[in-house]
């Protein structure tokens, strides 16, 4: 027995397993390239659209069919690179104008202000020497909240500690000098014994 006796066999079509449409247009055919993760956006989006418009003009499709881009990543990294630099610039500004009105100190202002280009600078820097691109994850490791906020907190102390009495000042910048930063609070809890706490827990087992 045949597959023709049972049955009819006749050149079909593979079964559709999804569908994509755009604008006014509810049946196309929809295609995405897929970069490497060791390749770069600058690099790769370029080539793809000369190959494609080569694609369009060459003969390569059937009559009537055209390639047709809608989406690369160049517009995202463009959008990211604006954002990194409006928030630089904005950053600076900011954190310059609040750090001069609630401390009336424009020094601490100004060191504080450009500790943010400095900081960014420096991971730029990192990123070069291991010959690593920006991207969207290490663009956006970068938090301005912890680049500003050990530099404030340092500014702010120094600033309490400059607008105290002159004998408080110069003592603290002799035991600086001499690398006293302060008495051991272990050391003196060892040279004391156990405290009372410990001693009633020890009891009362």
């Amino acid at each position: 027995m045949l597959i023709k006796d049972v049955a009819k066999v006749s050149v079909g079509f593979v079964p559709r397993l999804g569908i994509a449409g755009r604008d006014h247009d509810d049946d196309v055919a929809a295609a995405i390239v897929v970069m490497g993760r060791t390749q770069h956006t600058n690099d790769i989006v370029p080539r793809i659209k000369r190959e494609v418009a080569e694609m369009n003009v060459d003969g390569t499709l059937p009559p009537g069919v055209k390639i047709v881009p809608f989406y690369d990543r160049t517009t995202l990294v463009e959008v990211t690179t604006h954002t990194v630099f409006h928030n630089l610039i904005f950053g600076c500004l900011l954190v310059f104008l609040i750090q001069w009105i609630f401390l009336g100190d424009l020094r601490s202002a100004i060191i504080v202000g450009v500790n943010i280009p400095f900081a960014l600078l420096f991971s730029i820097i990192i990123l070069v020497l291991r010959g690593e691109d920006a991207n969207l994850l290490s663009i956006g490791a970068v938090d301005f909240g912890i680049i500003v906020d050990s530099a404030v907190i340092l500014m702010e102390n120094i600033f309490r500690n400059f607008q105290g009495d002159n004998a408080h000042g110069r003592a603290l910048l002799e035991a600086l000098a001499q690398q006293q930063f302060g008495t051991d609070p272990t050391q003196e809890m060892q040279s004391d014994g156990p405290s009372t706490g410990a001693r009633a827990c020890v009891s009362s087992m």
